[in-house]
């Protein structure tokens, strides 16, 4: 394995595991521990798919660009 390999698998495992703790985080603290209320919650859901599209406007405008860097200078 080459470094490039070895630091991708480390960035993807590093994402995962802050997913996982922010899952544990949601579950914990509005899931179980929550009386009900939608004080937060709604917030909370709104922040949530606002990150998600801009995550998913990035992506894919990153698949898409890949062919506009192939020139001499790169």
């Amino acid at each position: 394995m080459d470094t490039r390999t070895i630091a991708g698998a480390v960035g993807v495992l590093t994402l995962v595991l802050l997913g996982l703790a922010g899952l544990y985080g949601v579950a914990s603290g509005y899931l179980v521990g929550s009386s009900g209320s939608l004080e937060l919650r709604a917030p909370s859901v709104g922040t949530a798919l606002v990150a998600i599209s801009v995550v998913g406007a990035l992506t894919a405008l990153g698949v898409r660009g890949g062919g506009r860097l192939q020139t001499p200078y790169w």
